[in-house]
């Protein structure tokens, strides 16, 4: 089943941008500005199954230079950062396989009656998955006597010492974890046992390869640390500019709508 695509892509101070992936032999294709919305786009047909792209700039954090970029919106990215990958299925975007959800009727504890435990995916078991935690779940249930799990960062960010606080990919998993159905699935065996998952996450910075400070980093982030802290080695990445309002495209704070929209995710 082939159905008309659109890929669209907020970058108000960028010049120019084209969409490439698999679809095309990573051909150009070069997108569209309303410069009312400052928001690039494009339609192209594709057929039901899997895709990989990414948009290619004229960046501002690279003066005159064209870089890929991977869509800031991706809720899948490539274990080798080539791109974002896309599901079509049944003439629509989809978000992998469609989970059914085992036990939303399950009763779990109040705010009041909350013990809660805290977990980074990564070193919580040997392999460092979201599958091999669930085999944790009936000790940490049952001996233990927790009855709330509070996730670590789980968004897509580089695996080294940072417990996933300098995040890269907001709407994707972390790919090394597995799977959002992976991650659909820990929720709900978690639930099965009456233990509540909350989810940490970080909207005070990035990491340094956050799409978006490669697209336009004066746009969406302070020029330099907006909050000294007292030693240097704890600054963790660019600080998103809350407070920034951009007039001419929306009347919006972008940096603020961005949080939202990974909040809402």
């Amino acid at each position: 089943m082939s159905a008309s695509i659109e890929f669209r892509l907020f970058a108000p101070r960028i010049e120019r941008a084209f969409l490439t992936g698999s679809f095309n032999s990573w051909q150009d294709i070069e997108m569209f500005k309303d410069n009312i919305t400052g928001e690039f786009s494009t339609k192209i047909d594709l057929d039901d199954g899997e895709y990989t792209y990414k948009f290619r700039i004229l960046s501002r954090s690279e003066p005159n230079q064209m870089i890929d970029i991977i869509d800031p919106y991706a809720t899948r990215v490539e274990d080798d950062e080539k791109g974002a990958i896309l599901m079509i299925k049944n003439g629509k975007k989809v978000n992998g396989n469609e989970y059914i959800w085992k036990y939303d009727g399950k009763s779990l504890p109040e705010n009041r009656d909350l013990i809660i435990y805290e977990i980074f995916i990564a070193d919580f078991t040997e392999e460092g998955t979201f599958r091999s935690a669930i085999t944790k779940l009936d000790y940490l249930a049952y001996e233990l006597g927790i009855n709330c799990i509070q996730l670590m960062p789980i968004q897509g960010f580089l695996l080294d010492h940072d417990w996933g606080y300098t995040i890269r990919h907001y709407f994707s998993v972390e790919s090394s974890y597995g799977s959002s159905e992976d991650l659909k699935s820990f929720i709900d065996e978690c639930h099965s046992r009456g233990i509540r998952v909350m989810m940490d996450t970080v909207i005070n910075h990035s990491h340094t390869e956050c799409p978006l400070n490669k697209i336009d980093p004066k746009y969406w982030y302070y020029d330099a640390c907006h909050y000294y802290p007292e030693h240097p080695e704890e600054v963790w990445g660019p600080e998103f500019n809350h407070n920034f309002q951009d007039e001419q495209h929306g009347n919006i704070k972008p940096a603020m709508k961005f949080i939202e929209d990974v909040i809402k995710f």
